[in-house]
């Protein structure tokens, strides 16, 4: 939500109203995770100045991280390494991944996903999640299957007659 000054009234006995002589100060920057503080001053046809009227404004970063692209699920020949790199962006914010199979999985700092263990043949769901400092998280289920597609390898016999 982006912050509208809702503004302010100023009314005095004597002169009436002074709602639009107030000098309004506004700092705030809806680009900008911070704390802000907006003034109110008016003075009246006398020049006796009002008491300052303050606001605080907090702009806080509520839009999770996106996934660029979403991550997909995956097929793994058995026996080998399994490699994936996700990505998401938060725009000028530093972003974390975790996953939740940390028994067979890993993931680093850069978003680089590889097993741990020699991955048995079958299916893994991961819950792949990025947060950004804030504490906003996106996440992602993919499914992992191991396959074997590899044909054995044997020898050839050969009769002798």
């Amino acid at each position: 939500m982006i912050y509208i000054d809702a503004g302010a009234t100023a009314f005095d006995t004597h002169d009436g109203d002074l709602t639009g002589s107030i000098v309004t100060i506004n700092p705030v920057d809806n680009t900008t995770v911070d704390t802000y503080t907006v003034t109110y001053n008016v003075i009246d046809l006398s020049g006796n100045p009002a008491v300052q009227e303050i606001r605080t404004v907090h702009v806080n970063d509520t839009t999770p991280p996106v996934w660029l692209p979403v991550p997909a699920d995956q097929i793994v020949e058995y026996g080998t390494n399994f490699n994936y790199d996700v990505n998401a962006t938060d725009p000028g914010i530093p972003v974390t991944y975790g996953i939740n199979d940390t028994v067979n999985f890993e993931i680093d700092g850069n978003g680089s996903i590889k097993n741990m263990t020699v991955l048995n043949i079958g299916t893994y769901g991961l819950n792949i999640t990025v947060n950004d400092s804030y504490g906003n998280t996106n996440y992602s289920v993919i499914t992992i299957t191991v396959q074997d597609t590899t044909p054995p390898a044997g020898t050839q016999h050969r009769q002798i007659k």
